[in-house]
């Protein structure tokens, strides 16, 4: 497994800022957008965390769906097996 940092990008176009330069003040320029961006900011925001962050709220809607197919399904089974067959 690899233990290189994540790539950073530019947080207004997600530009990959590898083997981008850093000018003379410690900073980088967006080749694409031309943002100036600040050391914290480039690492900030890395495909990597975002990735992580991504595939975290996909989980979470998983789950919840999940959940709402086996409520839909009880209710279901409730309204057309259960109901029917009382007497009232």
């Amino acid at each position: 497994m690899s233990t290189n940092p994540p790539s950073p990008i530019c947080p207004i176009c997600n530009y990959d800022l590898t083997g981008i330069p850093l000018d003379d003040t410690n900073h980088t320029i967006c080749p694409e957008c031309g943002e100036y961006i600040e050391p914290t900011t480039n690492r900030a925001l890395s495909r990597q965390k975002l990735t992580q962050y991504t595939n975290s709220i996909l989980l979470v809607f998983g789950i919840f769906c999940v959940l709402g197919v086996i409520l839909l399904g009880a209710l279901i089974y409730f309204i057309f097996i259960i109901i029917p067959g009382l007497s009232w």
